[in-house]
Order: structure tokens, then C-alpha cells, then sequence
């Protein structure tokens, strides 16, 4: 079917007639001028297809949108915040890195989590490259966004995972080469379908096909944000601890919450997603993650399991008994 779409803009309320034409003409032509905020635009719509004989009107609601200079005031704003909220995580990595410049240390942190936390910077990194593309205005400012998601991501991320990795591979008892080759083409291998999967559920919920992207979309976060589940488990598993500094956990999980709280938490984003209280379930699950990890660190990480099931362990300094005398 054909449509032709009428629009009739209902009167601004709240301005005079000289207001308006000072607002219109500082979005036209900016010049840092104090003004009143834009207001909403609103509509009453009439789609008609002639071929069709369908007609669908928006009777008793009105179609609400946003000027195109706003939108974009509002969209470089956010592009500015989230290269903020990027710089700051290199410089939390460049600090969590320093902090392990040893195999012993290094052999403390989880690979999965590093990877994880990678494959959520490869998902910046694609989207904004994506999102930039639609407005020439707002390209160079996502393009940026979308630069440092890509340096944290080749700079940092992948290079500390070299580092785990070739460090924790021999833990396996496996010291074939050609074995090991396979496995890194595994683990790049397994790192692309993860990011082709998503890259497809987060199509099909553009694409508006809710039911099953919704969904899709809310257990791909979920498994995304437990990338701290993999060091809990590790310090559990090898009884250590503090290979993760505590500055890192915490602004990690503070700034990486920043993007989705953002898409599904802010009534006015740029992407046009309704809000959803779901959200909030996903930041409780990231805190509580983070509070686990910040209480093995200071009670140890296997201060919650009963000394009972807990293996012994090997005293270094044991008590020298005394020489017989015969």
C-alpha cells in the first residue's frame, strides 16, 4: 500500500509570537544567545492509501517529536559525555594494568571477564560508528566516540588479554604450539559470533520486532554485564585475591552503566527507546557483582564458604619439632 501522510502542527503554547521567532531564529543560526527551552513539537496525522482504501488517523492523540537542531545539540551533548565516560575507563585500564606487571599477579584475573568487557566495547564502538552516519552533523562528534571505543578496545583490552592468556594457557598443561594457536583461533572465532549474535538482536529491536527482541536484547545484557561473575568464580576457585584493584572495579561498573542507563532510563535519549524500570534490575545486578568482588577482596575469597568443605592448605612455616637426643 501507498500512503500519504497530512500533518497539522497544533499552536505552541507557553510563547509569545516574538518568542518563538527569537527561539527559531537561535536554532537557525546559533549565536549563544540566552532562550527559552525548544518546546515539543506536536502534530495531528492523517495517513490515506488511495489504492488501498485505508485510512488511519491520530484522533484523540497527537504525534510528539523534536526539532532537528535540538536533536543534534542533544546528540553532540551525549557524544561529549560518553567520550568522557570512555577516557575514563582507558585511564582506570592503563592503572589496572600497572597493577599486574607480573605473571603471578596477572595470573589473578579472570580472562573471560577482560574478554567480555571487550566484546561491550566492540558493541560501542560498531553503534556509534552506525549512529554517526545517519546526520553529517553529529559524524564527526560519533566518529570520536566511536574512535575511543575502538582504542580501548585494540589498545588496551585485547593487549591485556594477550597478556592473561599467555600467561594463564600453560595452567592448562599445554605447551603444544600448534594446539595453541588453535585455541587463540577459538577464542577469536567465539568473539565474532558473540558479536555478529548481537549485532543482530539489537537489529531485530530497531526494526521494531519487539516480542522476541526485547527479550533477545534483556538476556544479552544480562550476560554481558556478569563479566565480574568470571573473577569471582576465579578467586574462589584459586583462593586468591586482589588482582583486580578496587578503583578499577568500581568506576568500571559506574561507567559502564552509563550507556545503558542512559538508552532505557532517559525519557528524552537520542535514540528514541521508551523507558523501562528493567534497567534498575540490571544496575542491581551489576552493584551486587561489584559488592561480592569488593567483599573477597577484603574478607578473603572464600570468606562466605564454611572452613568445613574448604580443602587444606599447605602451611609454608610449619613448626620444626625437637631433635631426638638418641
Amino acid at each position: 500500500c501507498e500512503y500519504q501522510v497530512f500533518l497539522q502542527f497544533t499552536p505552541i503554547k507557553g510563547l509569545t509570537h516574538q518568542e518563538l521567532e527569537e527561539v527559531e531564529q537561535e536554532l537557525e543560526h546559533p549565536t549563544g544567545r540566552s532562550i527559552p527551552k525548544p518546546p515539543a513539537l506536536q502534530a495531528q496525522a492523517i495517513l490515506f492509501s488511495t489504492n488501498c482504501s485505508v485510512a488511519v488517523s491520530s484522533t484523540g492523540a497527537h504525534v510528539v517529536g523534536t526539532r532537528v537542531e535540538p536533536y543534534l545539540t542533544k546528540a553532540t551533548h551525549y557524544a561529549l559525555a560518553s567520550f568522557v565516560v570512555l577516557l575514563a575507563q582507558m585511564v582506570l585500564t592503563i592503572r589496572q594494568m600497572g597493577h599486574t606487571p607480573t605473571p603471578s599477579s596477572i595470573s589473578r584475573v579472570s580472562y573471560y571477564t577482560v574478554a567480555m568487557m571487550a566484546v561491550l566495547d566492540s558493541y560501542l564502538c560498531m553503534l556509534h560508528l552506525t549512529g554517526g552516519a545517519f546526520y553529517n552533523e553529529i559524524y564527526n562528534a560519533f566518529s570520536g566516540v566511536s574512535f575511543m571505543s575502538f582504542a580501548l578496545l585494540t589498545m588496551f583490552d585485547m593487549r591485556y588479554l594477550a597478556m592473561i592468556w599467555n600467561v594463564q594457557r600453560p595452567e592448562a598443561g599445554d605447551a603444544n604450539t600448534q594446539e595453541g594457536r588453535r585455541e587463540m583461533w577459538l577464542i577469536y572465532f567465539r568473539f565474532y559470533v558473540v558479536l555478529i549474535i548481537g549485532l543482530f538482536v539489537i537489529y531485530m529491536y530497531t526494526e521494531s520486532i519487539r516480542p522476541v527482541a526485547s527479550v533477545l536484547l534483556a538476556v544479552l545484557l544480562l550476560l554481558l554485564y556478569s563479566y565480574w561473575i568470571p573473577q569471582i568464580w576465579r578467586n574462589i576457585k584459586r583462593g586468591t585475591s586482589r588482582g583486580i584493584r578496587k578503583d578499577y572495579a568500581i568506576g568500571t561498573t559506574v561507567l559502564r552503566l552509563f550507556f545503558p542507563v542512559y538508552a532505557f532510563a532517559c525519557p528524552d535519549n537520542i535514540a528514541f527507546i521508551a523507558p523501562t524500570k528493567l534497567v534498575w534490575a540490571l544496575v542491581i545486578y551489576s552493584m551486587s557483582q561489584l559488592g561480592f568482588l569488593l567483599l573477597q577482596d577484603s574478607f578473603g575469597a572464600r570468606f562466605f564458604v564454611p572452613a568445613y568443605f574448604l580443602p587444606p592448605t599447605y602451611n609454608y612455616h610449619p613448626i620444626i619439632p625437637p631433635a631426638d637426643e638418641e
